[in-house]
């Protein structure tokens, strides 16, 4: 990091982002001058994802660093879910994102899903086939009305939902 030098900051409103590669490197680019640098995350403390960069050219930005292992699309997807345990129920959701990994829905406001519950989605990608994915989930986090979900038993690289991912923007 010779060129540019950050430093941890805090919740300010972040212009850019950048993705964490598994080598614990950032590529970041200065808003002002373009130009593009990697930095080492390395020695950030628990894994800080709001930082300030000062570029070689003065300029001074803010970056928040993504570590997710997968890249995540945002959608706008009806789907239907399944929530087992307790009891079985089935209703609608609106996918909000999506990646090789999982899937974040929005559902109706009073539902009782907790984290650790296990299910299924299925839903009709907006890809020209209208390609129908159904997929087994668990519950990792929920906040309000968006539950972020894991893929269970998936294979690393799906041919739908990765062609999907790449080259329907």
């Amino acid at each position: 990091m010779k060129s540019q030098q950050a430093f941890p900051t805090g919740k300010e409103k972040v212009a850019s982002k950048s993705f964490v590669r598994a080598d614990a490197k950032a590529v970041i680019t200065c808003m002002a001058c373009n130009k593009v640098d990697q930095i080492s995350v390395e020695n950030l403390p628990l894994r800080k994802i709001n930082l300030k960069v000062k570029c070689s050219c003065s300029h001074l930005y803010k970056v928040t660093l993504d570590y997710r292992q997968s890249f995540r699309k945002s959608t706008n997807l009806m789907g239907a879910y399944t929530i087992h345990q307790p009891g079985i129920f089935e209703r609608i959701a609106v996918i909000r994102n999506i990646s090789l990994g999982g899937i974040c829905l929005e559902v109706e406001d009073g539902h009782k899903i907790r984290s650790g519950q296990q299910g299924f989605i299925d839903f009709i990608l907006d890809d020209k086939k209208k390609t129908r994915i159904r997929k087994e989930f668990s519950v990792r986090t929920v906040a309000g009305k968006n539950i972020g979900c894991k893929f269970k038993n998936s294979a690393l690289y799906e041919k739908e939902l990765g062609f999907y991912l790449l080259y329907n923007h």
